[in-house]
């Protein structure tokens, strides 16, 4: 599962549990919509951990990262998918 800029702090979030499988967020830095430090404080009080990718210097929207943003899910999401195939 792919999170991203989770709206901790605008939702109620205490209820929310991990979900069955791997599990990545990625948090804008700079995001003017959530407040990047719940998400963080939220993420270090469960007890399964996703895994936590930080963007600095990116708003909620991820304004001209895109192309960065690709990269983050691509390389968080790497370790769980199936060898590549051959021929």
């Amino acid at each position: 599962m792919i999170s991203l800029a989770p709206p901790v702090g605008l939702r109620d979030f205490a209820g929310v549990l991990p979900p069955p499988c791997p599990w990545l967020v990625v948090m804008p830095e700079a995001d003017e919509i959530v407040e990047p430090q719940k998400v963080y404080d939220w993420i270090d009080g469960l007890q399964e951990k996703p895994t936590l990718v930080r963007m600095p210097d990116t708003s909620h929207f991820f304004h001209r990262r895109l192309m960065d943003l690709r990269g983050a899910v691509k390389n968080g999401v790497r370790k769980n998918l199936p060898p590549p195939r051959h021929g």
